[in-house]
């Protein structure tokens, strides 16, 4: 059973939830600590936010299970990148100071998720995946997904390529973005 904590120089700090909850990212802004994941209610996963070990009110999807993958903030602007079921599918969106966005979905798609954000100037990109290419399941063959500015932007692949992630995501001071991950 996951528990969501956290540690501060090695130290570790209270829980932040009990059993099948998960810390997904974590921040540090103006001397406060913010954390992102998930913690089950009523059997559901839902998306968490937590400042200083306390649990913020956000924007979820009623009823709907949901979960945070990350978290950028700028000039006290907070962002969150995450998704949410729709039925048994998963729609990419994101957090902006609490109000939930939905991203666009890939074509043919409805089954995405978002899982880093990075943030430059007006710049909002966030990077995530898909499993589902033109309305066919593709099973373990993940694309990855770049957004930029909630418009759906092309991450380019080797030719006959299917499966490929990315895990990692930074911008530049010049605006330009980066992402590591795999190709197989």
């Amino acid at each position: 059973h996951q528990v969501a904590y956290w540690w501060e120089d090695g130290k570790l700090m209270p829980a932040l939830h009990g059993y099948g909850s998960n810390a997904t990212g974590i921040t540090v802004y103006d001397g406060k600590v913010y954390i992102t994941g998930y913690y089950k209610d009523n059997n559901k996963m839902k998306a968490a936010l937590w400042i200083n070990g306390a649990e913020e009110t956000i924007d979820l999807p009623a009823g709907k299970e949901s979960r945070i993958t990350d978290i950028a903030i700028a000039d006290g602007t907070v962002y969150l990148s995450g998704y949410y079921y729709e039925n048994t599918e998963n729609i990419a969106c994101y957090w902006k100071n609490g109000t939930l966005h939905v991203l666009a979905a890939p074509s043919g798609s409805t089954h995405y998720r978002a899982s880093k954000i990075a943030l430059h100037g007006n710049d909002i990109n966030i990077t995530g995946e898909t499993d589902t290419i033109n309305g066919s399941s593709v099973d373990t063959f993940y694309r990855p997904l770049w957004w930029k500015n909630g418009t759906l932007e092309n991450i380019e692949l080797p030719m006959n390529i299917s499966r490929a992630r990315a895990f990692g995501m930074t911008v530049d001071e010049n605006g330009n973005v980066y992402f590591a991950g795999y190709y197989d």
